[in-house]
Parts: structure tokens; C-alpha cells; sequence
């Protein structure tokens, strides 16, 4: 991992929301948004091959979450949670849950889902809840209202279940706290929480973990933040050292015990959306996702320095997940160069080396490029191919040049990234290279 050995491969998704791996690392999905404008509500999911459903949700998707031990896909809009069974790959809807809150989701270990509201967590116990079933029927009192449909329903894709009502509540010691993001912290259980507490209430941004088994008390608070908390991540074979992402553009490292900081990493984004802590050997590497700069970084914490960087195509890092059984680095990455109409916008042609033109056709792209200069000297310009011999486009304001990384591609869509770290990768496993083109905006 430090040495940056990976395969790295891709697929066109829609405009991602989060990605999620399975505790056992079965099974990955990305919640997503696609159709017109966004509206309609998607999920990807990965088990032994790719798989796409529509969840029947009537809003776009705002959460996700895994259920390794019943082989489930939570996912949830504004109103209700729905789950799917990845089991045989067939995606078949298993419950659906009225929320009445619109926060997000977790799975705990002793069965129960949880969803967070202001000042609340509304819980369901899975196995006790009821299930659609071979013929799909209703759950819940009545029909789900789809008047004022913000996304198409000709074919009746959205699911009319109004869904089981939570079988409890928990209302926390902070009555006016609002969780943006969750993390179930093992082995103590306790519900790490990124807060936003509005500003008619004098209160701030802050991190903590709440212990549910005590009636939602604060366990502790983590200091240091200068905005909200939307990204947890643990180390996967030492469960106390814990990075949060920020939304004032830094990532930051814990030990889960105790509430002051050891290390704050400037990763030069707004928005800065994921981290993933890795842990090996007494040693930990964070990754970044950066949306601005469009890359992902590398941070080894005992140096207190970036190692390498990844590239993605010119993508925003929207959602980053880590499997630990394979070594592996998921990123869900959104291209900010395409509208919500799925038009290309500001490219122009790409400047391709000659002495690289075999990476165009995913073949062995061993070395890497100095970067070279911008200046337009006639020694340079003998080292790049005419404008006429390739048909590869470049974003107009994309944050690298093509000779940045030592594999030149531009995704053009958004896409899911597998970095598979082995000792032995293959560098001839690559992704392909994007098929936007100049002008489509004119073309509209």
C-alpha cells in the first residue's frame, strides 16, 4: 500500500451518494442518483458481478447501509427506508420503514437499524419487521401519497408501501443535536455522530460519540472541528484510532478515547467529503478523496506526510469505502464537467505524449512523466501527438494536465474506482478512457 502497487479498474454509475462495503466484503453498493435532473433514486451494488435497481423510493437517495449478517441493502430518501436482499443477485425488496426522520441511517450489531432525527434515534428490530414478500404486497397502514412526484412514475416505479412504523425512540441528553453522519464504533457500540446544530439554537459544529444503551448520553466529545463532520472512518485492525473529513477541508486523526486531536491534514478541498484509515503493523495511512483538486492522497500519520497520490480521471471524490479482506480502496467519483442532463461541458482536445499513446488503449503504462512544461516550444510539441490522431478530450479547467500522472485519462461520466493493492499488480489493468467530446453543450 505505501509503495502505491494497485490495479486500478472502473464502472459508469450514476451521480453517487455514498459507497458502502459489507463487513464481510461480499458485497459493495453505492447509493446514486440518475433520470432526468437526478430525481430517481438508484443503487449499484457489486456481488460476484454488477447489478443496478431502482429502490421504488419517490425521492432521490440520501443514505445507505449495509446488513452483513441478513445479506441487505438499506437504503433511504426523506420519507422511508427500504431494504433489498443482495443475495443471488436479484436485488428483491425485503422491508420498507415510514420514517418519520431524515437523517442518517446505521445498522447495529444486535439486529436493530437506526435513523437519526432532531434530538432522536428512531430504531426498528429487523427481524421483527414485516416483509413484502415472492408477491410484493403493501406494508404499512394505507398507500404512500405520490401526488407532486418530483421524478417519473409511468411504469409505477415507485413503491406505495407506507412502510412499519419504528418500534422505539431514543431521545438524546442534547435535545436540539442534529447528526449529519454515523458511524457504529466496534467493539464498544458506541454511535459516532457528526453534528450540525443550527444557529437559532447558539450552538456550533462538534463530533461525539452517544451511548445508546444509557439513554443517548454523550460519551465523549471529540475537539477541534471547524465545521460539520460528514465522513468516519476506524482502522480496520485497530479500532481506536479514528480520522474524520470535515467540511472545512481538513481530515483529522483520534484515538476514539480520548477527545483532543493527535494530527490535522490539510487536504486543500471545499468540499472534502471521505476518509478511510487503514492500519498495518502499528502504522496508519489515511486516504483523502479531494473534490476540488480531483485526485485522492495518501497520508502516512507517522510521517505526517503525503505519499502518493491516485488519480481519478478528473473526478470529484464524492464516497470512499475500504475492504479489508482484499486490500482494496472503493471510490465513488461524480465528474463535475457533466450536467444533469448527462451533456459534457468546457473540453477541449487532449495533449497525449507519443511515447504514451499505448495507455490509450489500456495496455502496460510502466513509468512515470515529469510533467513537463506549458510553454509551446517546437521540442515539445514533437513529443505529442497532432490533434488529428486521436480523438481524447480534455476538461478546459480540469485541476491536473495530462502528463500529471503517469496514466493520462479523462473519465467524462461518473464512475466507480477499484484500487486493488497487491504485491504483485498488474499495470497493465487500467481504466478506460472517457468518451466526451468538444462542443456537446452546443449540441443540446
Amino acid at each position: 500500500i505505501y509503495q502505491a502497487r494497485c490495479e486500478v479498474d472502473g464502472n459508469r454509475i450514476c451521480t453517487p451518494i455514498k459507497v458502502a462495503v459489507s463487513l464481510g466484503g461480499s458485497c459493495i453498493a453505492v447509493g446514486a442518483n440518475g433520470g432526468w435532473k437526478n430525481r430517481e433514486p438508484v443503487v449499484h451494488y457489486y456481488f460476484h458481478k454488477a447489478y443496478s435497481i431502482d429502490p421504488g423510493l419517490a425521492e432521490p437517495v440520501t443514505q445507505l447501509a449495509l446488513d452483513d449478517d441478513r445479506k441487505l441493502i438499506f437504503v433511504a430518501d426523506g420519507d422511508r427506508v427500504k431494504s433489498f436482499s443482495w443475495k443471488g443477485g436479484k436485488g428483491s425488496p425485503v422491508h420498507t420503514l415510514n420514517s418519520m426522520t431524515s437523517g442518517p441511517i446505521a445498522i447495529l450489531p444486535r439486529g436493530h437499524i437506526i435513523r437519526a432525527g432532531d434530538g432522536r434515534f428512531d430504531y426498528w428490530r429487523i427481524d421483527e419487521l414485516e416483509v413484502h414478500g415472492p408477491k410484493k404486497k403493501l406494508i404499512g397502514r394505507g398507500k404512500y401519497n405520490i401526488d407532486d412526484l418530483g421524478r417519473d412514475n409511468d411504469y409505477d416505479e415507485v413503491e406505495r408501501s407506507n412502510g412499519s412504523d419504528a418500534h422505539g425512540r431514543i431521545k438524546l441528553e442534547q435535545t436540539r443535536f442534529c447528526p449529519q453522519a454515523l458511524h457504529v464504533h466496534q467493539p464498544t457500540g458506541r454511535i459516532l455522530c457528526g453534528e450540525t446544530t443550527p444557529a437559532s439554537h447558539d450552538g456550533g459544529y462538534g463530533c461525539v460519540a452517544i451511548d445508546l444503551e444509557h439513554g443517548g448520553k454523550t460519551a465523549i466529545r471529540y475537539l477541534g472541528h471547524g465545521g460539520t463532520v460528514v465522513s468516519f472512518s476506524t482502522g480496520d485492525f485497530d479500532p481506536y484510532t479514528l480520522a474524520t473529513a470535515c467540511s472545512d477541508g481538513f481530515a483529522r486523526d483520534y484515538d476514539v478515547r480520548q477527545k483532543l486531536l493527535i494530527l490535522t491534514m490539510d487536504t486543500s478541498n471545499l468540499p472534502f467529503e471521505s476518509v478511510v484509515c487503514h492500519t498495518h503493523d502499528y502504522a496508519t495511512a489515511l486516504f483523502t478523496g479531494g473534490s476540488k483538486t480531483e485526485r485522492i492522497q495518501m497520508w502516512d500519520i507517522r510521517a505526517r506526510r503525503t505519499v502518493y497520490e491516485l488519480a481519478t480521471g478528473n473526478n470529484a471524490v464524492a464516497s470512499m469505502a475500504w475492504d479489508k479482506h482484499r486490500s482494496t480502496l472503493w471510490a465513488a467519483t461524480e465528474c463535475e464537467y457533466m450536467d444533469r442532463n448527462g451533456t459534457r461541458h468546457e473540453y477541449r482536445k487532449a495533449r497525449i505524449r507519443r511515447d504514451g499513446t499505448e495507455n490509450l488503449n489500456n495496455a502496460d503504462a510502466e513509468g512515470f512523466s515529469d510533467g513537463g512544461s506549458d510553454e509551446d516550444s517546437d521540442e515539445e510539441e514533437e513529443g505529442y501527438l497532432d490533434e488529428d490522431e486521436h480523438d481524447c478530450c480534455w476538461p478546459n479547467h480540469a485541476y491536473h494536465g495530462e502528463d500529471y500522472f503517469g496514466y493520462t485519462f479523462d473519465a467524462g461520466d461518473h464512475r466507480i474506482y477499484r484500487y486493488a493493492f497487491k504485491a504483485d499488480a498488474k499495470t497493465a489493468v487500467v481504466p478506460e478512457y472517457g468518451d466526451a467530446t468538444m462542443g456537446e453543450e452546443n449540441d443540446w
